[in-house]
């Protein structure tokens, strides 16, 4: 389940999606925003979140697609940050 947090991209990119989205249930944010903080192409992001991450994830549909964490792994990243990997 955590196999797709291993990757330092998509690590990357699930951190900004987490910090960007955490302050509200309702919040979204877009692969713009996430490329914009993250430095990762928004093509690598959008990759990532069709793909590594999408079980992970809710997409809200509209003009432009908004992300964010589905509910019950919202707290994926605290949780993996309480490994001690070494």
């Amino acid at each position: 389940m955590i196999k797709p947090f291993s990757d330092a991209k998509n690590l990357k990119i699930a951190t900004v999606l987490y910090q960007l989205t955490i302050h509200s249930e309702d919040a979204y944010t877009t692969v713009a925003q996430i490329s914009d903080k993250s430095g990762v192409s928004p093509e690598q992001v959008q990759d990532c979140l069709e793909s590594d991450l999408s079980q992970f994830i809710l997409e809200k549909e509209g003009p432009e697609s908004q992300f964010r964490f589905e509910g019950m792994y919202m707290n994926i990243l605290p949780i993996i940050s309480l490994f001690d990997f070494k």
